[in-house]
């Protein structure tokens, strides 16, 4: 099995430059020390003077798919941001390693939403991913990576403000010439990520009430 990316915290100020902090999924965010990022080219975007972004490392084995995030993230250059994919910066080494900068997105993942007690309706929930995964469909992308740690909601006071987000873009593609079938491949994704979203509440719930017993009968 290919090793999974690190995902690296960049905080830019002007007292302190750039500092990173280490971050794999599951496990704790700690302090790295001695980090040396390394851009090969200019950034797309100037930094603002203080800001949080992400360096993600490629994967082992994965030089393709790498490649084809970066593309990914040209052809749907006017998606990045606060609509639906994270701003892509620009690339670099990280510690001896190809890495791609991009913006911090502030969200839960489906999967821990799922878990949590947060209310989301489940017809707003469904609406943010059709809108997400819809904006591909307009850019004659499909998305197949479609899993609940790969979308984040993004909530907002205003709950029609609310969003999801799409992030881990490796494995995105365009296909050339586009078939007729292509276009049900991103909505049924919204299906699935569905059921899913609804599996986890289902196990999370059945998890609490165990304990609610267990707690009981002591």
């Amino acid at each position: 099995m290919a090793e999974s990316a690190d995902f690296v915290v960049i905080r830019n100020s002007r007292s302190s430059g750039l500092i990173g902090h280490m971050h794999r999924p599951s496990l704790p965010r700690s302090t790295a020390h001695g980090v040396s990022l390394t851009l090969s080219s200019p950034l797309c975007y100037n930094l603002p003077s203080t800001s949080t972004v992400l360096v993600k490392q490629q994967k082992i084995g994965w030089e393709d798919e790498f490649q084809q995030e970066i593309q990914a993230y040209g052809k749907l250059k006017n998606l990045q941001g606060t609509i639906i994919i994270p701003i892509f910066f620009g690339q670099g080494s990280f510690n001896g390693r190809d890495a791609l900068v991009i913006s911090e997105v502030e969200g839960i993942t489906l999967h821990d939403l799922a878990r949590g007690n947060f209310g989301v309706q489940h017809e707003a929930l469904k609406m943010h991913l059709e809108r997400a995964l819809g904006a591909f469909d307009e850019h004659k992308a499909i998305y197949w990576d479609a899993k609940p740690d790969n979308f984040l909601f993004c909530a907002d006071t205003i709950p029609e403000q609310s969003k999801v987000m799409v992030v881990d873009l490796e494995e995105v593609e365009f296909p050339r010439p586009l078939q007729p079938w292509h276009h049900t491949l991103n909505m049924g994704s919204v299906g699935n990520l569905m059921s899913k979203f609804k599996d986890g509440q289902t196990k999370a719930s059945s998890i609490a009430h165990r304990c609610l017993l267990s707690a009981r009968c002591r």
